[in-house]
């Protein structure tokens, strides 16, 4: 999957399309314009086709009227989803219908051919409609995958590791050091030799017992650092995840 095909298919994502809706129109999307999306109007055409979805006459120019109206320039990628989304919300409604609630993958990427694109049977070209639709799913769900493992996911995508950071650490995660810190504490005691009873003298008992305490203050202390560490590492990702979405305008 492609940059381009990566994004477009966010966007119809986020506009509340189902992952098998948008990859059949990203499917379908990629043989009209290519892996790589062409958005940018081209001098040679197909009967003055352009954009992604291919659009000429009368929708082309809709196109460039619904661009013009809220301020967009009609060749980027962005402002042609948005059209996308307007043109199947308003003029196929059924179709629209069905790509946000999901279903059959090959069935929905063959729909939106014969009735959004509707294209010369010589250039229809189903095999590579579907063939990308099912890259683009299958690529977009593997980036995606959370796999457990204690609280952050290996292998999860920016909304898993977002959601984590907010979240803070877990009540388990805590209990868990707390239980080796007194663990520790528990062995530290029990290795020591125990004296025989005549030689136990209640001045060592009672130092043995300051020096367990010292020790579970040290490890509270520990335990009170790490969480310190903790919160400045999660503030400083919040503020890079921050950059990185402004960035890239999510």
């Amino acid at each position: 999957m492609t940059e381009r095909q990566q994004t477009a298919f966010k966007l119809f994502r986020a506009a509340g399309y189902s992952p098998d809706g948008a990859a059949a129109l990203i499917g379908n999307f990629s043989q009209e314009s290519g892996v790589n999306l062409r958005s940018g109007y081209t001098v040679k055409t197909d009967h003055g086709s352009q954009g992604i979805a291919q659009w000429r006459l009368d929708r082309l120019t809709h196109l460039e009227e619904f661009c013009e109206a809220r301020g967009l320039h009609s060749g980027t990628l962005a402002a042609q989803v948005q059209f996308a989304i307007y043109e199947l919300g308003t003029e196929y409604t059924t179709l629209d219908a069905l790509l946000r609630k999901g279903g059959d993958l090959d069935l929905l990427t063959m729909m939106i051919c014969n009735k959004y694109e509707r294209p010369a049977k010589q250039f229809a070209n189903i095999p590579n409609r579907i063939k990308q639709a099912r890259i683009t799913l299958n690529e977009s769900k593997a980036a995606g995958a959370v796999v457990a493992t204690g609280g952050l996911a290996a292998g999860s995508g920016l909304a898993a590791i977002i959601a984590y950071l907010q979240s803070g650490p877990s009540a388990g995660v805590i209990i868990a050091i707390a239980i080796m810190v007194l663990l520790g504490v528990a062995y530290l005691v029990a290795s020591r030799k125990p004296k025989a009873v005549a030689e136990q003298e209640e001045p060592e008992l009672i130092g043995q017992g300051e020096t367990i305490l010292a020790e579970l203050h040290r490890a509270e202390a520990d335990l009170l650092a790490a969480q310190a560490r903790y919160n400045e590492l999660k503030s400083k990702m919040l503020a890079h995840i921050k950059e990185c979405q402004e960035a890239i305008g999510v």
